[in-house]
């Protein structure tokens, strides 16, 4: 029981943080709505009993295309 409970909370901030990361005005925003649900789906691993996939999915993922993300923002700013 408490495990669906979990998964459907995880899934509610997935799905939140879709949709904020599609609509923000910001690209900022949308960059860190995109680490939050890069981080749950490494949540829903770990939940799985996946802890590598789990840990891989925040390294290369959460940890370095976000990264990446994040150094294009600050290259190009506000100028588009």
């Amino acid at each position: 029981m408490t495990e669906n409970v979990y998964f459907w909370i995880v899934y509610a901030v997935i799905v939140f943080s879709a949709i904020i990361a599609l609509e923000a005005s910001s690209l900022l925003w949308a960059a860190v709505s995109f680490v939050v649900l890069l981080s749950e789906i490494a949540l829903v691993y770990f939940g799985l009993n996946m802890p590598v996939l789990g840990g891989v999915q925040l390294a290369i993922y959460a940890g370095g295309v976000t990264i990446l993300v994040l150094f294009a923002i600050m290259m190009i700013g506000e100028s588009y």
